[in-house]
């Protein structure tokens, strides 16, 4: 799998910001639909881990696909709480931080 994202990764190097972007929102969309399958057959100790994982895909292909469209503000809108407040607040649980 890592040899996978490095040739991914080359891949993307080669290509333009928006062609690199498009491409990435393409590549990202079957591990969206594997890590929902795996949520929702996870135990419910592990949904907050998979949930993340989850949330952390949708959150790169909203990115790619704000950036292919050339929206300059694509990091603030994919990291903004009250944009996103799942992909935040489930970052403690998933590492295992609780307050």
């Amino acid at each position: 799998m890592r040899a996978a994202g490095i040739q991914a990764a080359d891949k993307l190097n080669q290509l333009s910001w928006r062609q690199a972007m498009l491409e990435l929102a393409e590549l990202v969309k079957p591990y969206i639909a594997r890590y929902q399958a795996l949520e929702a057959a996870a135990p419910d100790s592990d949904k907050p881990a998979v949930h993340f994982i989850v949330t952390h895909e949708v959150t790169v292909l909203r990115f790619a696909e704000l950036a292919a469209a050339g929206d300059k503000h694509a990091v603030q809108e994919v990291l903004n709480p009250a944009r996103a407040p799942v992909a935040c607040s489930a970052i403690p649980a998933a590492v295992g931080l609780t307050r």
